[in-house]
């Protein structure tokens, strides 16, 4: 699946933090591709509403093929292989890939 890029909606399946053999399919959206391994970057997404301020609520949730409105758990990251990708969604808007990048940088250099 060469054709995927930031900003990516994608289904994979997501493992439990209490056990890594476990997971659920769950889309994702994709931050960051690197160009020299077959690993991208991923956050994970949920239709539970924001918690904190490092939860975004996509805004244009139903032009991309999600049947309910999501959140983009930004501090809940994780690298996977492309291979991984079950379905490709769709991408979302301009809009909600910067703000979602905004909160992602201020979370970095928190550390």
């Amino acid at each position: 699946m060469d054709e995927i890029k930031v900003g990516d909606i994608i289904l994979v399946r997501y493992p439990f933090d209490e056990d890594k053999k476990q997971f659920k399919i769950r889309p994702s959206l994709i931050i960051e591709r690197y160009q020299d391994t077959l690993e991208i970057l991923i956050l994970k997404m949920t239709t539970s509403p924001p918690r904190n301020g490092f939860d975004y609520a996509i805004k244009k949730w139903n032009t991309f093929g999600l049947d309910k409105p999501s959140t983009v758990r930004i501090s809940r990251k994780l690298v996977i292989e492309k291979a991984s990708i079950l379905k490709l969604l769709g991408t979302i808007s301009n809009e909600d890939l910067s703000n979602v990048m905004k909160i992602y940088n201020s979370l970095k250099y928190l550390g």
